[in-house]
């Protein structure tokens, strides 16, 4: 029986808007394929495939965005749109904004606020579409009967 070879880190960038990740794979082949579907691009619209093996230690993914910030990557807050990166102390202070309101968080596996502020929002603007939703079901049912939510 073969040994399974071990997953390897790479670092997956388009060609066009300057979007990467970081695929898992055991050779740059496969990460430049498997890259290019996750970027959403063909196989020529891949930049450059580089090993990473720095993350290989995170395999077999995901690497968290506050691990890849720590690495010179930057992300978009997931409520404001606001760039979280290493620097982001100094654009703030450009914008007359105080650094130290502005604590990135995660947001799950794949996200990031740029504060605390931003993810309680977040957290205010799904419970209230919930609530809404809830609400809508309520009064279909009083009207129309019958509504199931096997649509």
């Amino acid at each position: 029986m073969s040994e399974q070879k071990p997953l390897k880190a790479y670092e997956v960038r388009d060609d066009g808007e300057g979007y990467c990740c970081i695929i898992f794979a055991t050779n740059s082949a496969t990460a430049r394929r498997e890259g290019a579907s996750e970027l959403g691009i063909d196989w020529e619209g891949v930049e450059s495939c580089r090993r990473a093996p720095h993350l290989d230690q995170y395999a077999p993914g995901p690497v968290s965005p506050m691990t890849l910030i720590e690495h010179g990557w930057w992300f978009e807050c997931s409520h404001c749109g606001r760039r979280v990166s290493d620097d982001m102390a100094e654009e703030l202070e450009d914008d007359g904004l105080n650094p130290d309101d502005f604590v990135p968080r995660p947001a799950g596996d794949r996200g990031i606020y740029c504060s605390a502020n931003c993810e309680c929002a977040d957290y205010m603007e799904k419970r209230g579409r919930e609530e809404a939703e809830d609400a809508l079901r309520e009064v279909f049912e009083a009207k129309v009967g019958g509504y199931t939510d096997d649509i």
